[in-house]
Parts: structure tokens; C-alpha cells; sequence
């Protein structure tokens, strides 16, 4: 009984709709999906274990930070001029990420050299996989994120710091910047902003395994009529100034209006 309500507890608080594509979406491998998400047209609806777990990996966050701060390491999870987490934004604001934080001291040999931090928890099968392989080859979508971060923060070193759940057996790699990995994620975030069709599937056949775990997979290959508002429609477009806008009334559109739409709809 309690434990169904924590769940539905999740689910509802779980509400909340991303308005910009995310650097840590961008290294998926299906643009398709990336394009239907940024559009908006489906919602991934997480269970309530699923989020709680996701929490936990927010969780882990602080005690990593303790414990760098426990050998000396100085860690700002906050950007002193905002006092809120350190960002990154490109394309006009529509495409940007978090950065779990920045850390110096972290190089005996240059304490005052600045690195990126990102922070992830695996199960073992995931951390077995990242110690042999290392995280560009093992884990793609978390190599790519550290790009996005570094190419935009102009902090050119990084360090992923995983944890193994099941161990708490912890793993670090210092990742630095790839200008060619980064021009090319970049080149994919801005067709994936700016194209108004949707990208090709990754496999016309719905029992590929692939498709069939991802979240968009109703829409793409089931049938599904996708969620109704401005972004699945083919009037709206995101705009140079960050904005979105509806090129049928000649009118900004703010989140809200892009979340209600309107009775001149039009699907894409």
C-alpha cells in the first residue's frame, strides 16, 4: 500500500516538459527520437520506480563532492554568479545542458587547472562494461554530453567520476576535448532543431530491438497520434532569437501557448 503511493507520488510530481533538446540526449544514436522529444510529440512516461531511481543517482551526486572534498579536491557545484548549476546553451538557447559541477586541484601537477565533473551511477553489468571499455566505447551517450560540455564551457579536460551501485566500487577517467567529435554533435543538434520534418528511423522494422526499448516507439512505429500543441504542428518553428514562433498567425509563441496550442492546429 505505501509503496504504490510513493510511486504515484513520483508520477504525479513528474510533470515538468524540457523546452530545449539536451546535450545529454544528443548522443543517441536515433535522430528520430531526439527530433519527436524536442517536438514534443510523445511523453515519456516513467514509472514511479523508475524515477525514484533516477533520484538516486541525483543523490549520489553530493556524496561524490564530499568525498573529492575529503582529498582536497575544491568543487563548485554552483555558478557564483547565478548560485545556481553551471550551464551551457547553444543555437539560440535551444539546445543546452547542466554541468554537475567544475573542479580544480584535481592535477598535483597543475592544482590550478580547471575540469568538468559529471557524475554517474551504474548497475554492475553498465560499470563492468565502463572499466573495460572506457566511456566513449562502453557508454556513447555520456562521452558525448562531456563533449557538448567541454566544447561550449571552453574547459577542455573532464572527469567521470561512476559509481557501482551493487559495490559502491568507484571508476574515473579523464576525458578531454575532441574538436571533431564536438563539430559533429553540434552539426546534429542543428538539424535536429531546425529540420520541420522528422529525421528517418534507424530501422523501418518495429521489432528492432532498439526501437522497440525506446521511449518514442508508439508514435514511430505504433500508430499513435502524437500529443497535440504547437510543436507538433507545421506552422510553429524555433526562431534565431531563442523564440518559438507560429508562422500562420505571425505570433511568439511562450511555452505555455506552445503546451496549449490552438484550434488551427495541423499536424507535421
Amino acid at each position: 500500500m505505501l509503496v504504490e503511493r510513493i510511486y504515484k507520488h513520483y508520477e504525479q510530481e513528474n510533470r515538468q516538459t524540457r523546452s530545449h533538446l539536451g546535450a545529454s540526449e544528443l548522443g543517441s544514436e536515433c535522430e528520430r527520437k531526439l527530433w519527436l522529444n524536442f517536438r514534443w510529440h510523445y511523453d515519456a512516461d516513467f514509472s514511479g520506480r523508475m524515477l525514484r531511481l533516477f533520484e538516486t543517482g541525483s543523490l549520489a551526486e553530493q556524496r561524490f563532492i564530499d568525498n573529492l572534498y575529503s582529498i582536497g579536491v575544491t568543487v563548485k557545484a554552483l555558478d557564483e554568479v547565478t548560485g545556481s548549476q553551471h550551464r551551457v546553451s547553444a543555437l539560440s538557447g535551444h539546445f543546452g545542458g547542466s554541468l554537475d559541477a567544475v573542479a580544480y586541484n584535481i592535477d598535483p601537477e597543475d592544482p590550478s587547472r580547471l575540469y568538468i565533473l559529471e557524475f554517474k551511477t551504474h548497475n554492475d553489468k553498465s560499470f563492468t562494461s565502463l572499466q573495460k571499455q572506457g566511456v566513449a566505447e562502453s557508454h556513447y551517450q555520456h562521452y558525448a554530453q562531456l563533449q557538448i560540455y567541454m566544447g561550449l564551457s571552453g574547459i577542455e579536460q573532464s572527469v567521470c567520476h561512476a559509481e557501482n551501485k551493487n559495490t559502491d566500487e568507484l571508476y574515473e577517467e579523464i576525458v578531454y576535448l575532441n574538436k571533431d567529435v564536438f563539430d559533429t554533435l553540434m552539426a546534429k543538434a542543428r538539424r535536429v532543431i531546425q529540420s520541420q520534418t522528422p529525421p528517418a528511423k534507424i530501422n523501418d522494422n518495429p521489432a528492432y530491438f532498439k526501437c522497440k526499448m525506446c521511449p518514442a516507439f508508439d508514435v514511430c512505429h505504433g500508430g499513435k497520434q502524437p500529443n497535440k500543441n504547437c510543436r507538433t504542428c507545421k506552422h510553429s518553428e524555433p526562431t534565431s532569437n531563442g523564440l518559438w514562433m507560429c508562422r500562420k498567425k505571425n505570433q511568439t509563441l511562450t511555452v505555455q501557448d506552445q503546451q496549449a496550442g490552438c484550434e488551427q492546429h495541423e499536424y507535421i
